[in-house]
């Protein structure tokens, strides 16, 4: 099996240097973990979650830790663009575990039309032009208030096309 080091140093890393090159975390580009003791809770993340967002309970070493996260699109390097990645990412974080917390209510509004226009070309012909429209607007309301967990990770999808951010909180410490 061929084994790679994490995206972040493995001297940080303390118990589990390496991971296998299956592993969602090692496809994590420019990985930042802010704080040392959600490096590994990190790592036990599933795969899914890490690559489409979403809140997780992970148990590690008998202490609990919640990580929501969120991930927007990752478009130029510009310094406006990479405040708008985080924000938009941290905002949809948020928004993860609020859904997880409160029942959310939401609203789909539908709108179809089509219109046939007959007209004339330049020589006395009629001709028929189509055309639909349709509009689908999601909305979505949540009340809630909560105290947000800090960031604890930042990274890139492997073919630089998303952006995450993870925010979490160590819920319980093992006795």
């Amino acid at each position: 099996m061929n084994i790679k080091p994490i995206c972040f140093a493995a001297a940080l890393f303390l118990a589990v240097a390496a991971v296998a090159d299956d592993s969602a975390v090692a496809k994590c580009k420019n990985l930042a973990i802010s704080e040392a003791g959600f490096k590994v809770p990190f790592t036990k993340l599933e795969a899914f979650v890490i690559e489409n967002g979403g809140v997780r309970i992970v148990d590690y070493n008998g202490d609990k830790y919640l990580f929501a996260i969120g991930m927007t699109d990752l478009r130029d390097d510009s310094p406006k663009e990479k405040i708008r990645r985080v924000t938009v990412a941290r905002a949809k974080a948020v928004r993860e575990l609020i859904r997880m917390i409160e029942k959310a209510k939401i609203e789909v509004k539908e709108e179809s039309k089509s219109e046939v226009k007959i007209v004339q070309d330049t020589n006395a012909q009629p001709k028929a032009s189509h055309e639909d429209t349709s509009i689908e607007q999601y909305r979505e309301e949540i009340n809630s208030f909560i105290k947000v967990p800090e960031v604890v990770a930042t990274w890139q999808s492997e073919n630089n096309q998303f952006f995450y951010v993870a925010i979490g909180k160590k819920l319980t410490t093992a006795k």
